[in-house]
């Protein structure tokens, strides 16, 4: 939805840049406990410079050009409260300057008792459109990325970042297309993004990139050359065109042979491909780059890397099991032990965003990188915890609704997993009868 607004500011996207925007994040409205009226629910997310008289003005244009606003309410399944549906023979028009609590008065929009004629855009998973059903005029679904949506991004990826040349942007687009696991994840943008990163921690990491491109400068620098040894003759240039052609046959064979080579250690399960995830981004910790311990084969490394981050890891996964279990998904830096923090930052496990406090003040807070992976990082703290008994730990699977796995499977599943990989170098597994 960000993109969205961006769009709209630069005069592009359907959004006219004739309309108000206001865009609203329900993470975000989860920290307002107090009843607001709508012009101080607006004026605490968005603080205008200027005098009240400024912002009166711009409360007296929403109250008199509705249908010149367009609010988009982004996330309502992270939003803890429940929006209220009323018929339409009950829906009376609201003063807006009354102080409502922040579920009543988001509802108030959708029910058109607050600015009616409001253009009102919510976001939200499948799940949660029932609670819309009754105000909504139109429902869409946004569709995920095809293969060949999927393949632009994978090579603009591996291009953007200078990481290596297109060759390895194609090694890694065909073993995303072709193992299932990266493929049915990279439908959706930021999971895209986490299966790059992998792959570039399976395909040898940045470091081979650089190898690459180095190699490919080098053989400009050959092709210009001739142009100042002309005086050598036609021969030498045969011999530079010759040579680079056969270097580039070489170059094809040792593709496609490292190509074969990571699809073998490509993980085969959904456990093991967040494993991997998790790996790639340790290896990334700029304090330990470069180790000349870590071994250089993808699982080896990831053992490796797993088993360096033991207790940072622990106390993790704590973190995510507990945001889980309060329904909370944004942590305040309080909530984080401060070696916890600067790992995750540096390991770019969590990230950081600014949000406003109930007073308005900024601060910063996190989130981890993808709720897959909070929810994978809670699985494996229920899983090898010794404190979890069988019953919370069924109960505990069943309410991970992020996992592909439900109830007992994923109990299974999961206690395979911990039997058979390197979870149990982090923690001391807990078995399940």
């Amino acid at each position: 939805m960000s993109r969205l607004g961006q769009q709209w500011a630069r005069g592009l996207g359907p959004i006219p840049s004739s309309y108000l925007f206001v865009l609203l994040e329900f993470r975000q409205l989860n920290l307002l406990s107090c009843p607001l009226s709508l012009s101080e629910l607006l004026f605490r997310q968005y603080l205008p410079p200027g005098s009240d008289h400024k912002k009166r003005a711009i409360v007296d244009y929403l109250l008199t050009n509705p249908e010149q606003i367009c609010w988009v309410l982004d996330g309502y399944d992270e939003f803890h409260s429940k929006l209220t549906r009323q018929k339409k023979e009950q829906r009376a028009l609201l003063d807006p300057e009354k102080p409502l609590p922040v579920a009543d008065l988001i509802s108030a929009l959708l029910n058109r008792q607050l600015l009616p004629g409001c253009t009102v855009v919510v976001t939200c998973r499948a799940r949660d459109v029932i609670d819309l059903e009754g105000v909504s005029d139109k429902v869409g679904q946004l569709l995920g990325w095809d293969c060949h949506e999927i393949k632009e991004y994978v090579h603009n990826f591996f291009l953007k970042g200078n990481s290596a040349s297109g060759s390895l942007g194609v090694q890694a687009a065909d073993l995303l297309l072709t193992t299932r696991h990266f493929l049915a994840m990279s439908s959706l943008p930021a999971l895209c993004n986490i299966c790059c990163i992998c792959l570039e921690h399976l395909l040898g990491g940045r470091d081979t990139g650089e190898k690459v491109r180095e190699k490919e400068e080098k053989r400009v620098q050959v092709a210009g050359g001739r142009g100042e040894e002309d005086s050598k003759g036609e021969n030498h240039a045969q011999t530079v065109h010759q040579g680079g052609r056969r270097r580039g046959s070489e170059d094809v064979t040792n593709g496609r042979t490292q190509l074969l080579a990571t699809q073998a250690q490509i993980p085969s399960t959904l456990t093991q491909v967040y494993l991997t995830v998790i790996g790639a981004f340790l290896s990334r910790d700029p304090d330990k780059r470069g180790s000349n311990d870590m071994p250089k084969t993808p699982p080896q490394s990831t053992v490796y890397m797993l088993s360096q981050y033991r207790s940072e890891l622990c106390e993790l996964s704590q973190l995510a099991w507990k945001g889980l279990e309060e329904s909370k998904i944004l942590f305040m830096e309080e909530d984080i032990p401060q070696d916890v923090l600067k790992f995750s930052i540096r390991t770019r496990l969590l990230s950081q965003m600014e949000i406003r406090r109930e007073d308005g003040t900024p601060v910063n807070s996190y989130c981890f990188i993808h709720l897959t992976i909070q929810e994978f990082l809670a699985a494996l703290r229920i899983m090898t915890s010794q404190d979890v008994s069988d019953t919370q730990l069924r109960k505990s699977c069943e309410k991970l609704s992020g996992l592909r796995m439900r109830g007992s499977e994923s109990i299974n599943g999961y206690i395979a997993i911990a039997n058979n990989n390197p979870i149990s170098l982090m923690i001391t597994k807990k078995q399940v009868v």
